[in-house]
């Protein structure tokens, strides 16, 4: 029997806020379900279900229905990562601790007794 993914609360709203910007996004360019399907190659229930926010509707699916409404470009900044703080923030502090670690090794130690 295959393993179903568990996907967290924030995750599912994250895919939920996405899905909904991406309606709105069909809907204010005057792009017909019928369009964005035939766009995307999929069927229409497959629309309905990507903005829906269903979490089993592919992650290409949601980044090609957001470059036909050209909203792509700057994706990959969200994830460049020297935007990453949290990341920066641990090479910092594990900086830190080594240095606090060299700190308390002895330079030389006599083994000449």
């Amino acid at each position: 029997m295959k393993k179903s993914a568990k996907f967290s609360l924030i995750t599912m709203q994250e895919v939920k806020n996405l899905a909904s910007n991406i309606k709105v996004a069909r809907e204010r360019r005057s792009i017909s379900v019928s369009e964005m399907a035939k766009k995307l190659g999929v069927s229409r229930q497959t629309i309905y279900r990507l903005e829906d926010g269903n979490l089993n509707v592919s992650l290409g699916l949601y980044l090609e229905a957001l470059n036909q409404l050209s909203l792509l470009k700057g994706l990959s900044t969200a994830t460049d990562p020297s935007s990453d703080i949290d990341a920066v923030e641990a090479e910092v502090k594990e900086i830190r601790r080594q240095k606090r670690v060299k700190a308390t090794i002895p330079k030389s130690i006599d083994l000449n007794f």
